[in-house]
């Protein structure tokens, strides 16, 4: 239930906790304000929007510019009041400004009709529910609008995941308590809100997605590394327990694979990592993806308890 799957998309957790704050602030500025000054306003506000999208490198700056265009033009009649305007399209820009900023990940949403259209093309079915796995309330519903739409569950891929880069002694409690309620916690939910159908039909296959650095440590990512290990050991100890009942669970390390997260450490430190890998390149999305679906098929179904590293030699 990671950030990478979209489908039915719903705003992320900080910006429905603020959005009742924001919205209740502009229905009081609003009252007394004709229909005009209002859309006025509102493009105004989509106006400031694009300027702090710039400011902040957003990637859809463009598109809000067009927006505030198209109210510009839509309003030109009439006169817009000074000190409404000027109070609104601030509170406008900011509102619009932490939605994006909090709830709105364009690429992931981009890829997710990307990958949707090529399911559907193959006769398949597609959807995605978004959820904090740390939460267990909203894996359980999560899961349960994904079996009433598609039927039950016979695979399931833990690749949530967040990282950090501390030193141990700076590392906060909420930091570390963080760490493990994804990657651990949130495998233990998902785990079990799905096993009962497996134990029931009697077969299934889990795999969980962990790290090289749960399998040889990191140095100032600790409680990641730490986090990781706890997802290696429960593949290990679960297999064991499930084999009798024929459900493979395995895991997948993945080594230094070039994502958005990656991508932010520049590219001079890309390329010292790109060196230090035996095979001369970072690895891709599509190599994990790779070992995942081999564990997940049919070539695989004598393999259960293992850890693929997907690294290209970067621990030997």
């Amino acid at each position: 239930m990671g950030k990478g799957t979209a489908g039915i998309w719903r705003p992320s957790s900080p910006y429905s906790r603020k959005r009742g704050v924001y919205m209740s602030f502009l229905s009081n500025i609003l009252t007394g304000v004709s229909l005009g000054s209002i859309y006025a306003i509102i493009a105004l506000g989509y106006t400031m929007v694009y300027g702090i999208a710039k400011m902040l490198n957003f990637a859809h700056g463009d598109v809000i510019m067009v927006g505030a265009y198209i109210c510009f033009f839509a309003v030109s009649s009439y006169n817009l009041p000074p000190l409404a305007g000027v109070v609104l399209a601030v509170a406008v820009g900011l509102t619009a400004a932490v939605a994006f900023r909090d709830s709105l990940n364009v690429d992931s949403v981009k890829r997710w009709f990307h990958y949707r259209s090529l399911i559907r093309s193959d006769s398949g079915r597609a959807l995605a529910v978004q959820a904090d796995v740390a939460d267990r309330a909203a894996v359980r519903a999560a899961i349960g609008q994904a079996e009433e739409a598609l039927g039950p569950i016979a695979l399931l891929v833990n690749n949530a995941g967040i990282a950090q880069n501390d030193l141990f002694q700076d590392t906060p409690e909420e930091l570390w308590r963080r760490m493990f309620a994804v990657h651990a916690d949130g495998a233990f939910h998902t785990i079990q809100a799905v096993l009962p159908r497996m134990l029931h039909e009697k077969e299934g296959c889990i795999v969980n997605v962990s790290s090289i650095w749960g399998l040889r440590g990191a140095a100032c990512e600790t409680a990641y590394a730490a986090s990781k290990a706890a997802l290696i050991g429960l593949t290990r100890s679960l297999a064991a327990e499930l084999a009798p009942s024929h459900i493979r669970v395995n895991c997948v390390a993945p080594g230094v694979i070039r994502t958005d997260m990656v991508e932010a450490l520049g590219e001079e430190t890309i390329a010292s990592l790109a060196e230090q890998t035996p095979a001369g390149r970072l690895g891709t999305p599509e190599d994990v993806a790779k070992a995942v679906a081999f564990l997940a098929g049919p070539e695989a179904d004598f393999i259960t308890g293992q850890v693929l590293t997907v690294d290209g030699g970067f621990i030997l």
